[in-house]
């Protein structure tokens, strides 16, 4: 109330104050509870306002288009937009305001670490909170004014007084009041409010909704309870003592399950009226403005008047209202499956054929989606979070979620696409299927594969739409054009009525090579390579790129507990020539550097800021190879002009005499370098800031020998193994002797471990086969069979030496850990 009332102060006087973007943050709505939102909602309220400022929105759009402002990266191209914003020197003189800041519910953390960064701009910031720990970093802004309501009880009193006045002039005028009746309302108003705006705006309320003569007016309001506990009280006992009293119990109960305000439509999906009330959504309405006194209907959708209304009823209504948390949602869950069965079809919006794209799509009026939309994105997790009973009942066999997903799976899936909310879909199907897994019966009967319930369903639906996701995401009936024709197998367990039945007569591994060759991209007409680095498992984070022939990559994290990109980078300038994106990622798995044309990027993961270093500044040669990581963070990058040695923060240690032209590695000490110098591995120590020293060689049978970027020295730094042609040599870095020698015939390729004990490799002739030797016992440690046709050469990866964990990747992108 407080900050509506300066905002008004400040758009009044635009002269004084220059132009203002406010946002207004609340917890109970998911469209506007978060970071994202706050900065989409100040960007836009500013580019309105002046549009020369559209120019830095358009900078990052043309890049990445409508999903830079939706996806998981959004929050980190947001920031970037704003704060170019701010700099802008064109910019009129602004004031931001965000009220109900702690009503933010996700990425809070980031949002305050962005005010507290954006404090030093020229622009002033109105923030409304809580007083809540988590706020007080804000205390570390620039420069900074903290007005503490609770400490300045005789303001609030006054502006009180002020509101009160202001509703009560406007009673009297509306109702003709004389003097003595208007001095007495305010006084009861004045006595009973207990200094709370919300009170006076509901008693305000409570008499416009009667509509009462003026005489009635005082007589109404002393009915009016002192303070807002008494106040809800009185609003519940009325509208539960109503003629509609289980209606409107069942739509209190269903408003505060929701993870989001819903439509009038959604909620008629839930709605099961009782006996002798008609299913009508006129009805529906009528029912939501009986319990007007916590609910208001507002472009037919159905909010709470406030979140502590929403409190009030969680906290002390729960026994009037019969309302246990999870097994109202249990409750729910049931009621969107209904839903969901009686609505969902394939081809829902009538789309041309199969590969209609989802950016030509446009929305049916009435969308027949419309009742359906709240069930098809939020019914997996009202049944994650019911009672145990229920989710064992739902998994089990025969169960609801079995006999919905044999049905109407592939329907679900084509709907999810054209909302255009896949990535939630398999969020939760990933939770799904680990609930599924801990709450599978233990059966030991030979008929125990065919009584485990929804488990198989979950398990095969979210691997059909992790393998197809990129395909069916752009065209959502590919679901059935490349989903079950790359994926024949999940006929046997779900219905593909209204579906073409496709062709099962091909090879398996050939369909699958068909499809890792036609990915969605390729409609661009840009060809992309791909490759897979596994930069750290401790993290559970998994980094790949993908790289155009165009000169142009794009980096893509995801995270591996729930299989769900989280962050995205792209880069346009990338050396010329190259097939996979120059870069490579910190040990700790919390940065990652990539080379340009002419600079080094440096991204942190965890802050979301950029270090950009201007190779051409500091005298640099072309890039030949790609960069490393050393175990303390500095980074070592190949040039035609030796390898230059940088710190993270961009400082230059250092440059070495050595031209590493198929690789090179650092000691787990960084005492010591190993690179492919032309036809031959060279060793030389290294010193920071010591750019004398010159590669060594070996012997002059390895000299001789073309070898591969395949190198790795051991972390004590006496050890040295690499791949040339059919052998793997493993010498001693000092005195540059052979130790070890294993011949492998037509050795196809070679992995090395952190610390030399085991290595990977595949033979001609044999290429089915994926075999680990452990050069400490010198024998064969593991054998893993795959598909000849599924595997890409080098993409073998090991993890951190302690985790004893290595990731396969195959062609048909799934990895394995």
């Amino acid at each position: 109330m407080l900050l509506a009332g300066i905002i008004d102060k400040l758009n009044a006087e635009p002269g004084n104050f220059g132009q203002t973007a406010c946002f207004f943050c609340q917890g109970t709505d998911s469209r506007i509870n978060n970071a994202t939102a706050v900065l989409r909602g100040l960007i836009y309220m500013l580019v309105k306002r002046q549009e020369s400022l559209l120019t830095h929105v358009w900078k990052e759009y043309e890049h990445a288009g409508k999903q830079l402002f939706e996806d998981c990266n959004a929050f980190t191209a947001l920031s970037r937009i704003l704060h170019a914003i701010l700099v802008d020197s064109n910019m009129d003189e602004t004031v931001l305001a965000i009220d109900a800041l702690d009503e933010c519910v996700t990425d809070l953390h980031l949002l305050l670490d962005l005010l507290v960064d954006l404090s030093q701009q020229n622009v002033r910031w109105i923030v409304s909170s809580r007083n809540w720990p988590e706020i007080d970093v804000l205390h570390d802004a620039a420069q900074k004014l903290v007005l503490r309501l609770e400490l300045n009880e005789a303001s609030i009193s006054q502006a009180v007084k002020l509101f009160i006045k202001y509703k009560v002039r406007t009673i009297s005028t509306r109702k003709g009041l004389n003097t003595d009746t208007k001095l007495a309302i305010q006084e009861y108003m004045e006595s009973n409010c207990s200094e709370t705006f919300l009170w006076i705006a509901l008693a305000y309320q409570m008499i416009e909704d009667a509509k009462l003569p003026g005489w009635k007016i005082l007589t109404k309001l002393r009915e009016t309870p002192a303070g807002l506990e008494n106040t809800y009280r009185r609003m519940l006992d009325f509208t539960l003592g109503s003629h509609c009293k289980e209606d409107c119990k069942q739509i209190l109960k269903l408003t505060l399950t929701a993870y989001r305000p819903m439509t009038l439509d959604e909620l008629l999906s839930l709605w099961e009226p009782s006996e002798d009330t008609p299913f009508d959504k006129h009805i529906l309405q009528q029912i939501v403005e009986r319990a007007g006194s916590f609910l208001i209907l507002k472009d037919d959708i159905v909010y709470f008047i406030h979140q502590l209304a929403k409190d009030y009823l969680i906290e002390e209504a729960t026994e009037e209202l019969d309302f246990v948390k999870h097994l109202q949602n249990y409750h729910i869950f049931n009621r969107c499956l209904i839903a969901l069965n009686r609505n969902l079809r394939r081809n829902i919006y009538s789309l041309g054929y199969p590969g209609f794209s989802i950016e030509e799509v446009r929305i049916p009026e009435p969308d027949p989606l419309a009742p359906a939309r709240c069930c098809c994105i939020y019914w997996a997790s009202h049944l994650c979070d019911s009672d145990p009973n229920g989710l064992r009942m739902a998994l089990g066999p025969g169960g609801v979620l079995e006999l919905f997903l044999r049905e109407k799976g592939l329907n679900w899936i084509e709907a999810m696409c054209l909302l255009q909310v896949l990535p939630d879909a398999l969020r939760v199907l990933y939770k799904l299927r680990r609930l599924a897994t801990a709450t599978e019966p233990r059966v030991h009967s030979s008929s125990q594969e065919t009584r485990r319930g929804a488990q198989d369903l979950i398990h095969n639906i979210f691997r059909m739409m992790f393998y197809f996701r990129m395909g069916i995401e752009v065209a959502p009936l590919q679901i059935c054009a490349s989903g079950l024709t790359f994926c024949p197998e999940i006929l046997l367990d779900i219905s593909v009525h209204g579906f073409p039945e496709p062709e099962t007569n091909t090879d398996l591994c050939k369909r699958y090579l068909y499809f890792a060759l036609s990915m969605p991209w390729a409609h661009r007409d840009v060809e992309y390579r791909l490759r897979i680095i596994l930069a750290t498992i401790r993290h559970r984070k998994l980094f790949c790129d993908k790289m155009s022939c165009g000169g142009g990559g794009l980096v893509e994290i995801w995270n591996l507990n729930d299989n769900h990109m989280i962050q995205q980078y792209t880069h346009q300038n990338l050396v010329e020539g190259t097939h996979q994106i120059p870069m490579a990622f910190s040990h700790a798995g919390n940065k990652f550097v990539v080379i340009e044309v002419g600079r080094v990027v440096v991204h942190d993961l965890e802050d979301g800021k950029d270090l950009c270093i201007d190779m051409d500044a500091m005298g640099f040669e072309t890039c030949i190879d790609a960069p490393v990581f050393t175990r303390t963070g500095n980074i070592g990058v190949p040039c035609e002009d030796g390898i230059h040695l940088l710190a993270a923060s961009g400082t230059h240690l250092g440059t070495f005499d050595v031209k590493a032209h198929g690789g090179f590695c650092f000691s787990a000490d960084e005492l010591q370098i190993a690179a492919v110098v032309s036809h031959y591995f060279s060793t030389c120590e290294i010193g920071i800031c010591d750019a004398d020293l010159l590669p060594t060689k070996t012997d002059e049978d390895v000299e001789r020998r073309d070898c591969t970027p395949g190198c790795c020295i051991s972390s004590n730094g006496c050890q040295l193994a690499f791949f040339p042609s059919d052998n793997i040599s493993i010498r001693n870095t000092q005195s540059g002797l052979l130790e070890k020698s294993f011949k492998k015939r037509g050795l196809l390729s070679v992995r090395f471990s952190k610390d030399l004990p085991w290595f990977a490799w595949k033979e001609h002739g044999d290429d089915s086969v994926l075999r680990f030797w452990d050069t400490l016992k010198d024998e064969m440690a593991m054998e893993i069979n795959l598909s000849a046709t599924l595997w890409l050469n080098n993409q073998v990866f090991f993890s951190h030496p302690d985790l004893n964990l290595v990731a396969i990747w195959s062609l048909n992108g799934e990895i394995t850990i």
